[in-house]
Formats: C-alpha cells, sequence, structure tokens
C-alpha cells in the first residue's frame, strides 16, 4: 500500500509539472490573444488612418487581431497616458506623436513621462502644410498674411491642440513675425480639417499627410509648407523658407509600447512593424495617400526624441507658451 501510495503521488505530481510546463509554454507563445493599439487623436486623422493601415498589416505577422482604440483630448495626453500606465506585456501598443509627446511633460505634469516607453519604429516624419479650402478667397500664403494684418486675431487657423506643431508654427507667426492668427484648438486633425472644409475656420495647419488626401480630391489648397524642401504630395506650394520665414515644423509619428515589455515580446513587435513598413505593398498605399514616411528604428527614434526635446525646452525656457 506504502508503494502504492508513493506512486500515485509521484504520478500526480508529474500532472501537475506537466500542466504548468503547458501553461508555461501558451503564456510564452506571444502573442497568443488580440492586441491593442491606441491612437492618441480622433478617427479620419493621419495618426489614425496610418494606425489602422499598420494594424491590418500586423495581423498577417502576428496572427493575431490588433484592435485600433482612439483616445483623443487634451493633445494626446488621454492616449499617451493609457499607452504609458498599460500592462508591459506587449498586449497594448499605440502611436506616439511629436511634439506632443514631448512637449506636454514640459508644459505640464501629467501622469506619463517621455522616458515612460519602449519605442518600437518611428513611422513618419511629416512637415506641417497651411491649407484654406478651395473656395476659400485665399489663394497665397501672402494673402494670408496681408488678410491677418489688416484685421488683427480676426484670422482663424486650427490645429490639434496646444503644444502641437500646429500651435507652434501660430505661435512663431505671431511672436516672429508678427502675422497675428488667432489659433483654434481641436481634439484631433481631423475635426480641424473639417472645420477647414466647412468654413467655419479660415485656415488649417496640418501635415502634408494628414490634408493631401483632401488635397488630391479638390477640397483643400495647399498655401505654404512648414518644411526645408517642398514635399512631393504638394510640390505647387512653397517652403515657407521660400518666402522668408525661418519656420520647419512637422510630426515624428512612432509605434510605441509602455516601459518594461519582455525583451522577447519587443523584439517580435520590433520584427513585425519593420517587415510590415518594408512591405512594398504596404508602401505604396501610404504613399497614395500621401503620408511622409521616415522610419526609424528604435535607437534613431530615441535619438530624435531627445534632441527635439532639448529644443523645445529651450524655447520653453525662453518664452514659455501657456
Amino acid at each position: 500500500m506504502k508503494q502504492c501510495t508513493i506512486t500515485k503521488g509521484l504520478l500526480a505530481s508529474t500532472i501537475l509539472a506537466t500542466g504548468v510546463t503547458a501553461y508555461s509554454a501558451l503564456a510564452d507563445d506571444f502573442p497568443n490573444r488580440s492586441i491593442e493599439m491606441i491612437v492618441a487623436y480622433s478617427e479620419g486623422g493621419a495618426t489614425d488612418v496610418t494606425a489602422r493601415a499598420l494594424a491590418q498589416a500586423l495581423e498577417k505577422e502576428l496572427g493575431q487581431s490588433v484592435v485600433v482604440r482612439n483616445m483623443a483630448g487634451a493633445a494626446g495626453e488621454i492616449g499617451f497616458t493609457q499607452l504609458a500606465q498599460a500592462e508591459p506585456d506587449g498586449y497594448t501598443i499605440g502611436f506616439i506623436n511629436t511634439p506632443p509627446v514631448v512637449s506636454i511633460p514640459i508644459e505640464r505634469d501629467p501622469d506619463f513621462a517621455l522616458g515612460d516607453f519602449d519605442l518600437i519604429m518611428n513611422l513618419l516624419d511629416d512637415p506641417t502644410a497651411i491649407t484654406v479650402r478651395t473656395e476659400s478667397e485665399i489663394e497665397s500664403f501672402e494673402q494670408l498674411v496681408e488678410m491677418a494684418k489688416e484685421d488683427p486675431g480676426a484670422l482663424t487657423m486650427g490645429g490639434s491642440g496646444i503644444g502641437s506643431h500646429q500651435h507652434f508654427l501660430v505661435e512663431q507667426l505671431n511672436r516672429d513675425y508678427d502675422v497675428p492668427v488667432t489659433y483654434i484648438p481641436f481634439n484631433g486633425s481631423g475635426p480641424s480639417v473639417a472645420a477647414t472644409m466647412g468654413g467655419h475656420i479660415t485656415a488649417s495647419a496640418d501635415t502634408i499627410g494628414n490634408v493631401a488626401r483632401f488635397v488630391f480630391s479638390g477640397d483643400l489648397r495647399v498655401l505654404a509648407q512648414a518644411a526645408n524642401e517642398r514635399s512631393e504630395h504638394a510640390s505647387d506650394a512653397p517652403t515657407l523658407k521660400e518666402l522668408g520665414y525661418d519656420i520647419t515644423l512637422g510630426s515624428m509619428r512612432g509605434v510605441a509600447a509602455p516601459k518594461g515589455v519582455p525583451e522577447e515580446h519587443l523584439a517580435l513587435l520590433r520584427d513585425a512593424v519593420e517587415k510590415v513598413a518594408n512591405d512594398p505593398g504596404f508602401i505604396a498605399a501610404a504613399e497614395e495617400r500621401g503620408e511622409v514616411l521616415g522610419y526609424m528604428d528604435h535607437e534613431e527614434f530615441r535619438e530624435a526624441l531627445d534632441e527635439l526635446r532639448s529644443e523645445i525646452l529651450q524655447v520653453w525656457e525662453t518664452s514659455p507658451w501657456n
């Protein structure tokens, strides 16, 4: 009987050990369930469009569904906070956008910091464009400036929140070039563009990637772009530098995860995003949408973010914007 008891005990231990091993293998078989992708801006904007295209392509690479969750508000702070505070298991990723992900922790005390993210890859590096609806009487940037000076504060320009690249553009025009434009912040670039096309505001300051499809469709006209060189998606529009305004602004948009994701999970996510980013079909579709691609691996992305933080910090120390 004693031998039988020992045998049963060994059998039970073996079954338990086998079960634990099987559970561990399942837990390490990443990913074994759906992944959430947080977008800190509204549906229909440039980031949302890119995120949904990336999510669809990642599903094929990862073998799991990738669900986009829009969490707009406070110039991106709501979504960035949710991403930073998510469980660092690799099942929550999201887009982080500059300058807000860098500028928000400088101008106030949010519940996230730039160091709260494990970077995956940057996808877009998109210059800011100033647009009006095609029915607008304003046909050039010089005409916009003239109208703004004739009636200071009456000319309105929208963008995605305070501390965004659109906001910085308007601030620079006001402060450095005495162009009195009133900035109207929206919860994302989509509503700003819609307000411009609807005639509710005079103009929008949004990225080339966000407005390109509306330019292609004939709904918007680009007056100028804050880039070093003209984008191929708006080759007829001069750069602000060409017009005598030393302003270059834009938005990097990359993928990140909350800090602390296991290295093997992070490596798999980086590999999957890189494969999608280099897929000819994904590239062609992105270019057709007017997106301005600017790939950086996680190390290059970190360097670019740190450099941008230094630049914004210098601006904040000399002329804070709130």
